[in-house]
């Protein structure tokens, strides 16, 4: 067991050893991280002798009309406590142990720490609360960005577009399918780079096969267009 007290009011609290790194909130209101070892001694339990419990009052039986009891008091409204206010943090000395110097700043919370309290998690110096909300993000399925969801649908939508194009005989309507297909897939191959991209620089992005469809949808369905015109005789083939 961990035991260690709140810098506010003082109450020991006890957490297992593999709970380390993590933060708790004390009855004060005051958020405390569980160090790394103890900081207090471990509290001594004292047994108290049990109270007495009264006998309950018989009131005696009365006869003739109805008596008048008094009403029973009421109880004084509790006031909320004020809450604490978090305490000063010296940016000279650990968070986690005040009599440390500091050695180390947590690279998402900016907090100093000493070498006991920080990891070396994916390049970066992490605290331990930082750390394990770092692993628990990494846990999650992968994120399906949108860019990747719009790049297949103008790719499928250019591949309808390529469709009634090579259906339809020679008409003028031909340029603007043309067009259309061609500004579709344009539109495809920008937001498959844009997620291609995204991807690389968030490990917690998917979608990667969905972006590379829209780009390979985009240009298969440009060889279509070209290949359409040219059978459809144009005067500029």
């Amino acid at each position: 067991m961990i035991w260690f007290s709140c810098p506010v009011c003082q109450k020991v609290h006890g957490r297992p050893e593999n709970s380390a790194g993590s933060m708790i909130f004390c009855s004060c209101g005051q958020g405390v991280v569980v160090p790394w070892e103890s900081t207090v001694a471990a509290p001594t339990v004292v047994a108290e002798p049990a109270e007495a419990v009264p006998p309950p009052k018989v009131e005696p039986l009365t006869f003739g009309g109805p008596t008048q009891h008094e009403p029973a008091p009421v109880p004084p409204r509790l006031r909320p406590r004020p809450r604490a206010s978090p305490r000063p943090t010296d940016p000279e000395r650990c968070f986690n142990h005040d009599q440390r110097p500091r050695q180390h700043v947590c690279a998402v919370c900016e907090l100093p720490f000493c070498e006991d309290c920080v990891v070396r998690f994916r390049g970066r110096v992490l605290c331990g609360p930082c750390k394990n909300y770092e692993i628990a993000l990494l846990q999650r399925p992968p994120r399906l960005p949108g860019q990747a969801v719009l790049s297949a649908l103008a790719a499928s939508a250019s591949g309808v577009l390529v469709l009634i194009l090579a259906l339809t005989g020679p008409t003028r309507a031909d340029w603007y399918l043309a067009g259309a297909a061609a500004t579709l897939q344009l539109a495809a191959v920008a937001f498959g780079l844009w997620a291609l991209r995204a991807a690389q620089n968030d490990p917690r992005l998917g979608g990667q096969s969905v972006a590379l469809f829209g780009l390979a949808g985009s240009l298969y369905t440009a060889a279509l267009v070209v290949a359409a015109m040219i059978y459809h005789h144009k005067p500029w083939v």
